[in-house]
C-alpha cells in the first residue's frame, strides 16, 4: 500500500476534495516550498511569500472542487499563486489617495490635494507590525489583512477566542504607540 506521503500531488488533491485533512497536510508539505519559491522568484519578499503560500492553501481548502484534474496539481496551485500575487499587486498599485485640505480658512471653495503614497504607508505598517511579538502580529494580520473572523483566526492560531481578542487588543495598543512615536518624530 502506498503511504500518503508517497502519493502524487494529484491524488492528494482528489483526497482533499473529500476533506481528508491528512492529505491536505501532505499536499502542503510537498507543494509549499515550490509555491514559496515561485512567489520569491516573482519579487515577493520572504514574509509576503509566506502569506502567498498560506492564501493559496486557504483557497484550496475552501474550494477543493475547483481542481478538476485537467492540469497537474503543481500547475493548478501555481495558477492560484499567480492570481494571489496579481491581486496583491493590484492593491499595492492603488497608491494615490487624495484628501481635500483647505488652503485658507476664509475661502472654503479653494482646496489643494495632498497625495499620500500608500506604498509608504504599507511599508510603515509592515515595519510597525514587525516590532510586535509574533502572536500579536499574527492576530493583526489575520483579522485585518486576511479579514478572518475571530473564531477562524483563533482556531488557526491554536488559542481561544478570548485569547485572540486579548492579543488583538494588545497589538492595537502597541501599534498605536509605535505609529504615534513615528509621526511625532516626523
Amino acid at each position: 500500500m502506498v503511504s500518503q506521503l508517497q502519493k502524487s500531488p494529484e491524488v492528494l488533491m482528489l483526497l482533499v476534495q473529500h476533506r481528508d485533512a491528512l492529505a491536505f497536510e501532505r499536499l502542503y508539505y510537498k507543494m509549499s516550498p515550490i509555491i514559496w519559491s515561485f512567489a520569491a522568484s516573482r519579487g515577493c519578499p520572504p514574509t509576503q511569500s509566506d502569506d502567498i503560500v498560506q492564501e493559496v492553501f486557504c483557497r484550496v481548502w475552501e474550494r477543493p472542487e475547483r481542481f478538476q484534474g485537467r492540469a497537474t496539481a503543481k500547475t493548478y496551485l501555481l495558477g492560484i499563486a499567480w492570481n494571489v500575487i496579481s491581486e496583491q499587486r493590484r492593491v499595492d498599485n492603488r497608491v494615490v489617495c487624495t484628501a481635500a485640505v483647505p488652503v485658507s480658512p476664509t475661502t472654503s471653495s479653494e482646496s489643494s490635494t495632498t497625495t499620500l503614497d500608500l506604498v509608504d504607508l504599507k511599508s510603515v505598517m509592515r515595519v510597525a507590525k514587525s516590532l510586535l511579538p509574533k502572536t500579536q502580529s499574527a492576530a493583526i494580520t489575520l483579522f485585518y489583512d486576511q479579514q478572518m473572523k475571530p473564531q477562524q483566526a483563533a482556531d488557526l492560531l491554536g488559542c481561544t477566542v478570548n485569547a485572540f481578542h486579548c492579543r488583538l487588543e494588545r497589538a492595537r495598543r502597541k501599534l498605536y504607540k509605535i505609529l504615534r512615536s513615528k509621526t511625532d518624530s516626523v
